[in-house]
């Protein structure tokens, strides 16, 4: 992963879970030190989850936020309300060349008529 990109991290889940019958999907970020960098949710619907998968796309600015080296991200869920399950991968986190964020133009929401 390169810092000031928007990846996709993917965890595929190779137990007989069936994540799309999760009460809940956490995923944490933390650098090399163990400091946690954030936490994406899957009831804020910040994660993207099928049967054996879970996804979650980065902005520029939270994969900025995560200082060259490796990373750990940690993915625990919740199922049958009260049983839950942890998943640890980690990865090299890349530098770039110039540290800064790119603009990205959204596109333009159509304007409204009153009639």
């Amino acid at each position: 992963m390169f810092r000031y990109t928007t990846p996709t991290i993917t965890f595929t889940i190779k137990d007989d879970f069936d994540m799309t019958q999760a009460s809940d999907v956490y995923m944490t970020f933390t650098d090399s030190n163990g400091n946690i960098q954030f936490t994406k949710q899957l009831s804020e619907e910040e994660l993207t989850v099928t049967e054996h998968t879970v996804a979650v796309r980065l902005t520029q600015a939270e994969s900025a936020s995560i200082p060259g080296g490796t990373f750990r991200a940690q993915l625990n869920w919740l199922y049958n309300d009260n049983d839950t399950v942890l998943r640890d991968c980690s990865d090299i986190v890349e530098e770039i060349m110039e540290d800064n964020l790119l603009p990205i133009e959204l596109p333009e929401e159509p304007e409204e008529t009153v009639d």
